[in-house]
């Protein structure tokens, strides 16, 4: 057995046993520093540990260059990818290496590629919604958290993770490049705004290594003199890439043409930014069956990159990757195009098709990725030990309570971890707890009290309701309580709540003063109204949804509904009366940004039941066929 001992930089390789070896064996930095560029980075973060010369070599800013400059000229390393999907209980979000292999026929290519191997997850980044950017920039890849706004940093090669400070924006896009005037990497950031009703573009950038080392986040700050007009179109059509004509790279309808005479996928260059110049540099013939399927029916294709170097990569293969999670290799030699990865699907009874591509390249890289002193902070042993304690609270305290004590303890209680981590600790894995809504006490109009409490202390009929209500299921722990003549948003944990007049509301009052709509005997119909409680992805915002009936007409099987959709923090309010199908009265179930309601049988054409669903950030329809078990 051998150890290592540093002697004036020097590697002293000696044998455990004087017997083994005459001498001991000195080698000269050269030739250590090349065998450290052979290895892989997960050997290279073990090797610091070993002393501290390794360790300041090995994290050295000269041997990182190196190192990547070795891994990008090596052409015989097989070509691996990244992958983002939700965990099984969409509670956080995976990251997983992916190996490249043939297995258009194999069962891997059906059922997931038994190579993948998890890098780390995103704990507090849950559903459907992360998304990763297709080309990292010297193995730093960008991720996005579509639900919180949230962007993230990372070297998967290292697991280093780090938060940008959110930027709120209804439309944008980012990416990741490196300075090399500054020799810094930044972020940036492409946003369209609106301001009374013009619409305009900014452009923010954030250096992610600071003067002092990167230890402090520094804010997003514009670009001097804002975006360029010459370059608004482009960036118009980064930001909606569906939307724009003869603007590729990403995906338009235009560049997959379905037709069956000449079915195809375009791959088209950009020349020159200045004159928006393009050419035609590939286009893949998709008249098969397996190629139409995989390249024209996905809501999004997108062009990852090529496989080989730089000097070969006009006749490298190129990988093309889509929303149904499959990788693709189109030979332009032999014009041949391949499966070479499929990803796992997520199982589940029903999950909408998402509409982003999750692959990027996986590159071995020792690029650092700092965290910011706050989120140091937020990590620390002592913040973690005081969460713990605060995770057992009940969440009126927290609130009102302990905020008061510090600023560290105010900071860990606003941070968004804090406040997923609260979530999961007192609703994940338990048992639900009923409530009961009751009449409130003081200014709130309802309360709401444990069922099982309110049995074991007894019934107080003082607090019993004399009136007919509504209650929305559950969304982020909000309540929504509707009556006949107002709805109430209630956080029963906070014992907060605000009223609401929705405008059908004020519909249902003129109908009722005239008689011309008769609300059904049903003990969740309250007026011919049916109110849910929901979240915008999009805007970061709960809305209440409201279906009102104009007419219902059981025997002529005539109807007239409208959904009127508004925020709960503001006075907009938007009607929808192109409805697929009626609804029933049964309150609607919340799942990721989508509002789900039961048909009305006895209504419309058909008497068939189905589930009527409702984006709320895309403002689209929906129509999900019931199983024939329960579909009459």
């Amino acid at each position: 057995m051998m150890t290592a001992e540093n002697t004036s930089n020097k590697v002293v390789v000696t044998p455990s046993s004087s017997a083994l070896a005459p001498s001991a064996v000195v080698l000269p930095d050269e030739i250590l520093t090349a065998v450290f560029l052979l290895l892989p980075v997960k050997s290279i973060l073990r090797f610091r540990a070993v002393c501290r010369s390794w360790a300041a070599l090995l994290s050295s800013a000269e041997f990182c260059n190196l190192h990547m400059t070795a891994q990008t000229e090596e052409s015989t390393t097989p070509p691996k990818l990244l992958f983002v999907s939700p965990t099984a209980n969409f509670d956080a979000t995976a990251v997983y290496s992916c190996s490249l292999s043939s297995s258009s026929s194999s069962s891997s290519a059906r059922h997931g590629d038994a190579t993948d191997h998890l890098l780390f997850t995103l704990p507090y980044a849950r559903g459907n919604s992360v998304n990763v950017a297709p080309a990292p920039c010297h193995g730093l890849t960008l991720l996005h958290d579509a639900t919180r706004w949230a962007h993230y940093v990372c070297n998967p090669a290292t697991r280093a993770v780090t938060r940008l400070p959110r930027r709120d924006a209804l439309y944008s896009a980012a990416g990741i490049g490196f300075d090399a005037a500054a020799r810094k990497h930044k972020a940036v950031l492409l946003s369209q705004h609106t301001w009374y009703e013009s619409l305009f573009i900014t452009c923010e950038v954030y250096t992610l290594v600071d003067d002092d080392g990167g230890y402090h986040h520094q804010p997003w700050r514009p670009v001097a003199g804002g975006v360029p007009a010459a370059f608004r179109n482009l960036a118009h059509a980064a930001i909606f890439p569906a939307s724009c004509t003869r603007s590729p790279p990403l995906f338009a309808d235009d560049l997959r043409r379905c037709d069956p005479d000449s079915s195809a996928l375009e791959i088209w260059k950009l020349i020159d930014y200045s004159s928006s110049e393009w050419s035609l540099n590939y286009r893949i013939d998709c008249s098969g069956p397996v190629a139409a399927r995989d390249l024209l029916r996905p809501k999004a294709v997108t062009v990852i990159g090529s496989v080989g170097n730089s000097k070969s990569s006009e006749r490298s293969p190129i990988l093309i990757a889509t929303s149904k999670h499959k990788v693709f290799a189109y030979d332009p030699i032999y014009e041949s195009l391949e499966v070479v990865h499929t990803a796992m699907e997520i199982q589940g009874s029903h999950q909408i098709q998402p509409s982003n591509v999750r692959f990027s390249f996986f590159i071995e890289s020792l690029v650092p990725v700092y965290k910011a002193k706050e989120e140091i902070d937020l990590s620390s042993p002592l913040a973690e030990a005081t969460k713990e304690i605060l995770l057992r609270l009940p969440a009126k305290s927290v609130v009102q309570n302990c905020r008061r004590v510090s600023k560290q303890w105010r900071r860990l209680i606003s941070s968004d971890s804090f406040a997923d981590a609260f979530f999961l600790h007192k609703n994940l894995g338990r048992r639900p707890k009923i409530m009961l809504v009751v009449w409130g006490s003081g200014p709130r109009e309802f309360g709401f009290t444990p069922l099982h409490d309110w049995l074991q202390e007894g019934p107080d009929q003082g607090s019993w309701l004399d009136t007919k209500v509504v209650c929305s299921k559950p969304c982020h722990g909000l309540n929504l309580v509707s009556t006949e003549k107002r709805d109430y948003l209630y956080n029963p944990s906070l014992g907060l709540g605000r009223s609401y007049t929705m405008q059908g509301m004020i519909r249902h009052r003129t109908s009722k003063s005239s008689g011309s709509v008769q609300p059904d005997d049903h003990p969740f119909a309250v007026g011919g109204r049916n109110v849910g409680l929901g979240f915008n992805l999009s805007k970061q915002g709960h809305v209440i949804a409201e279906f009102f009936y104009d007419e219902k007409n059981y025997r002529s099987r005539e109807y007239k509904l409208t959904l009127f959709l508004r925020g709960c923090y503001s006075q907009q309010q938007e009607c929808f009366s192109s409805t697929p199908l009626p609804v029933n009265d049964m309150p609607p179930a919340y799942l990721e940004g989508t509002l789900y309601w039961m048909s009305d049988p006895r209504l419309g054409q058909s008497d068939s039941r189905a589930i009527v669903s409702f984006n709320i950030g895309a403002k689209a329809f929906g129509v999900i066929p019931c199983p024939s078990s329960i579909s009459t």
